[in-house]
């Protein structure tokens, strides 16, 4: 393995490259804002995803009960004809 630092072949870096700028990468501390402003997005997406999991879910009752409503109302109209 070639050590990239040290290779005649790897070009230097342009003049101002080598310096880190704050904030622009990720250090694996996380500051108590961001960690905040995360915790307070995770919990919206959280209540969204429940809100339409009750919604769905409410939704197929409705169409079970039409179904087994329609289905019984055939059924007694078909036992009214054969009688």
């Amino acid at each position: 393995m070639t050590d990239q630092r040290t290779d005649e072949m790897t070009a230097d870096l342009p003049e101002g490259t080598d310096t880190v700028i704050e904030g622009a990468a990720s250090t694996g501390e996380d500051s108590a804002e961001n960690t905040t402003a995360r915790e307070d997005s995770e919990r919206g997406l959280v209540e969204r995803i429940r809100g339409g999991r009750e919604q769905l879910s409410n939704q197929a009752g409705e169409r079970a009960r039409g179904l087994v409503t329609q289905g019984l109302d055939r059924n007694c109209a078909n036992s009214h004809r054969n009688m």
